[in-house]
């Protein structure tokens, strides 16, 4: 019955599911600061308004990888570009699960980024089904996050070093909208 549903499954249709969960993950975490602060130790330098403004930047860069697959007529690279998304929004996904059973309390991001992961691997597996995509490719996807998931397990309560960037980023392009 499940692979009836993924044979069948409207791929091109099913693709916008993914950043639609990556956007609800991100609205989910829009007071992660709070979290931040009573969680890492030291917390990143970030305000309110340096993460929302990464949220919405993560929101507008999943629907326009998003419609950059939509676009693409060859399917092959369409589930290509589609599928780096959803590894990408699994890794953040599997960050949040660790997040919650290691520090023992609600990760915000945690319930969207779960979806998110039921959905990815939904179209993952509806990909692999109707042969628009390699094995391999998810694998060597997936391979690549290991170290980022070692990292972050490795990190405790910290930041992991491409995070605590991506904070310093957001904190300048705070700088540069204040002036």
């Amino acid at each position: 019955m499940l692979y009836n549903f993924l044979e069948n499954l409207n791929f091109r249709a099913w693709i916008w599911v993914i950043p639609l969960m990556l956007f609800l993950h991100e609205m989910e975490e829009w007071n992660i600061l709070k979290w931040y602060h009573s969680t890492y130790n030291p917390p990143p330098k970030s305000t309110n308004l340096s993460c929302r403004i990464w949220l919405f930047i993560m929101s507008i860069w999943g629907f326009a990888v998003t419609a950059l697959a939509y676009c693409i007529p060859n399917k092959y690279i369409s589930s290509g570009i589609i599928l780096f998304l959803v590894v990408f929004t699994t890794f953040n996904g599997l960050q949040h699960i660790y997040w919650l059973f290691a520090f023992k309390k609600y990760a915000p991001g945690v319930i969207f980024s779960s979806l998110g992961i039921i959905a990815g691997v939904l179209l993952s597996a509806s990909a692999l089904i109707k042969e628009i995509t390699s094995p391999i490719y998810i694998i060597i996807l997936y391979t690549i996050t290991i170290p980022f998931l070692i990292a972050t397990i490795h990190a405790k309560n910290k930041c992991i070093g491409t995070f605590n960037y991506l904070h310093n980023l957001t904190l300048k392009i705070v700088k540069v909208l204040e002036k």
